[in-house]
């Protein structure tokens, strides 16, 4: 997963999430950026989590800014322990389709396209370097 995949999958939740509460994203593909990103000029911090070990690690830990944590574990695989931390009590599916059609005010994306999701990700790369 990359930063501005990330960013944009966190964007329209970073402001309803309560102090405290973590955004769990859920990705099969693993965190390729650094410790922290930068959203809407607020500072977060990134941390990949592939076991429920490291999951309840990194929630429990005290830390000044907000935290985004990317696991490939289902939300069913998690205690309830762990989702009373997480905004909205869920992992949120990454899927660059749904986010490309919210950039551009889309109603739809042709099937077709749907099953190459490295073009929706690439063209948001584009969007975000321009």
């Amino acid at each position: 997963m990359t930063e501005s995949l990330l960013i944009s999958q966190v964007e329209p939740l970073r402001a309803k999430a309560k102090q405290g509460e973590a955004i769990g994203i859920f990705s099969t593909s693993r965190w390729q950026g650094g410790e922290t990103v930068t959203i809407a000029q607020e500072t977060w911090r990134v941390a990949q989590c592939d076991s429920l070990l490291d999951l309840r690690e990194r929630l429990s830990a005290k830390a000044s800014s907000p935290l985004i944590v990317v696991t490939p574990l289902a939300i069913t695989e998690i205690g309830e322990d762990v989702r009373a931390r997480l905004y909205k009590q869920r992992l949120f599916p990454v899927d660059p389709w749904t986010l490309l059609m919210a950039r551009f005010k889309a109603r739809q994306v042709d099937p077709a396209l749907r099953l190459q999701p490295e073009l929706a990700e690439a063209a948001l790369e584009a969007l975000e370097q321009s």
